[in-house]
């Protein structure tokens, strides 16, 4: 985590702050054999999209923040996860129940906290039956920037 917190305050700094290159139609190459759980996905979709030592998040919901508010993102562009299977096995249904517990347990919006209980122990019922993972999670809130302004983003999985 501690890498994490060094792209975030270096991106940060009052200072000196880094300005991410927004580039519309860019293609961001995700490297998925650096994903072995959710803080090298961090790290991987950090240096990514921002470069060596970037940041795009320490957290699901820094993840979100970065991903819709195009932080180094300028829409339309394409993200192509490469060895995408291999980080599938390692953010599969233990990694989502480890993300629960970890990111999402005092993180609910008082203003949103019955549909975010409900959306927590739905989505932990289907970790621990086996039938929903953290990639899924992650693909899918790729997959839901939407059209408009300028275009969204296209996730390709190889």
């Amino acid at each position: 985590m501690s890498w994490l917190d060094a792209a975030r305050d270096r991106f940060f700094d009052k200072e000196d702050p880094v300005v991410p290159s927004k580039i519309p139609g860019r293609t961001v190459a995700l490297d998925g054999t650096l994903v072995d759980n959710l803080l090298g996905f961090y790290c991987a979709i950090g240096e990514a999209v921002n470069g060596p030592g970037g940041y795009f998040g320490l957290s699901m919901r820094a993840f979100h923040d970065c991903l819709f508010g195009g932080f180094g993102l300028e829409y339309p562009c394409t993200i192509v996860w490469r060895e995408s299977a291999r980080s599938s096995r390692a953010l599969g249904a233990a990694a989502l129940l480890a993300y629960l517990d970890a990111e999402c347990n005092d993180e609910l919006d008082p203003i949103d906290f019955a549909e975010g209980l409900a959306w927590r122990e739905a989505t932990r019922a289907a970790g621990l039956a086996g039938t929903r993972t953290l990639f899924e999670e992650i693909v899918e809130t790729v997959r839901s920037v939407p059209a408009g302004n300028g275009g969204s983003v296209t996730l390709l999985l190889e």
